[in-house]
């Protein structure tokens, strides 16, 4: 069941801008009747064979009988994505050093390498340098450096990359793409450390990046520390909203502390913040350990304040199905069936085992009811057709 959490807030991060330049340099444009690339290589070469394979030893058997010099600018970044793809440090920064002209892309990839390859002063070295040639930084190349050094350690180097930034990132430029990258980062503590290098380098918390550290504690289950950036939201000038609401609540269900659960959602209507649907799927969840009764507390006032959803009942029938309450389980699956949706077989074997305490024949009439798809298709994760859902609501109702 899909649920919706911060990422709703914030736009997926595009690609680099390396692999925005390899895709445009594979672009093909009709001229004289044959086919000419935007790189400049013709669709017979064999550096272009070698580029679009990201062959790299293919690749320096091709540079060896041509003239560098001669290669468009584009060309030559895509050798140096393949070259640096390979993990070839030295055959890369030899290839840059041969290029007639240099372009954020080139530099791009090769400052980006440098850190990779934990050779950090290179990298400072590099930025000086296109800088120094008045290219302006932007922001991929920025948020790929920031993502480098989030998993390194603090050292000089990392602080001489920082105040490189810092001076040379334009004032009043945009900053999507770097916070946005948060959401690659992976591990809660690599999240921290990119949020503190955000920071260093002028970057204001915002509700974006906040409710992403809020999550990932949650998905830590590591509730308290949840507590601290939902403080920080308010010491950094910021109301709480209704997504740093959501993941609080889903941490302290998942830390398996439901009673905070409903206690950060009374807070949430005090401060006037409206729940939306994903609140009343972690407050049902939180239920379904509690009471039958609070789950269908929930679930009217769900349907009174944000009407009925595919996730909300089906959650409802989960917990509905944890207490055994055939009558109300059924009644949330016959709501779905008439709203036209559905559920996932994983969803159905859900219920199945949530009644295998109190009600097994249930249970494996609907493990059987959705045996025969996963058998013929186990990657198949689409919800059930209607004849397949009204078999399964069968079941419940027999």
């Amino acid at each position: 069941i899909p649920r919706r959490t911060y990422q709703s807030e914030s736009s997926a991060i595009s690609r680099s801008s390396a692999d925005r330049q390899t895709a445009r340099g594979r672009s093909a444009e009709r001229r004289d009747g044959d086919v000419v690339r935007r790189d400049g290589l013709a669709h017979d070469s064999e550096l272009r064979k070698a580029l679009d394979s990201n062959d790299a030893a293919a690749t320096k058997a091709a540079l060896s009988t041509l003239d560098v010099s001669k290669l468009s600018p584009i060309a030559n970044s895509r050798v140096l994505t393949v070259l640096e793809r390979s993990g070839d440090m030295a055959a890369t920064e030899a290839h840059f050093a041969a290029m007639p002209e240099h372009c954020i892309v080139s530099f791009s990839t090769v400052i980006k390498a440098s850190i990779r390859f934990d050779r950090l002063d290179r990298a400072a070295d590099y930025f000086e340098r296109m800088v120094a040639s008045n290219i302006n930084v932007d922001q991929d190349l920025v948020a790929g450096m920031l993502g480098l050094l989030s998993r390194r350690p603090h050292s000089d180097d990392v602080q001489r990359l920082l105040d490189l930034i810092r001076r040379s990132f334009p004032e009043g430029e945009g900053i999507k793409r770097i916070t946005a990258q948060l959401t690659y980062i992976d591990g809660l503590q690599n999240k921290e450390r990119y949020f503190v290098l955000m920071e260093s380098i002028g970057v204001a918390p915002s509700h974006v990046t906040i409710n992403m550290l809020i999550d990932a504690c949650s998905k830590a289950r590591d509730p308290l520390r949840a507590e601290r950036y939902f403080a920080l939201l308010r010491s950094s000038g910021l109301e709480p909203n209704v997504y740093s609401y959501n993941s609080m609540i889903e941490a302290y269900c998942r830390a398996n502390q439901f009673d905070r659960s409903f206690m950060m959602a009374d807070r949430m209507k005090s401060d006037g913040v409206e729940p939306d649907e994903a609140t009343f799927v972690h407050l049902v969840k939180a239920a379904s350990r509690v009471s039958a009764m609070r789950v269908t507390e929930l679930l009217k006032e769900s349907v009174a304040r944000v009407g009925p959803s595919a996730p909300l009942l089906a959650v409802a029938a989960n917990a509905y199905a944890r207490f055994g309450d055939l009558t109300s389980m059924h009644g949330s699956l016959h709501a779905m069936q008439s709203h036209g949706w559905s559920l996932r077989p994983s969803a159905v074997l859900s219920l199945a085992a949530a009644l295998e305490r109190k009600h097994p024949a249930e249970a494996l009439a609907l493990r059987r009811a959705v045996e025969a798809r996963r058998s013929d298709r186990p990657d198949d994760k689409r919800p059930l057709g209607p004849t397949k859902f009204a078999a399964v609501v069968r079941i419940i109702d027999d």
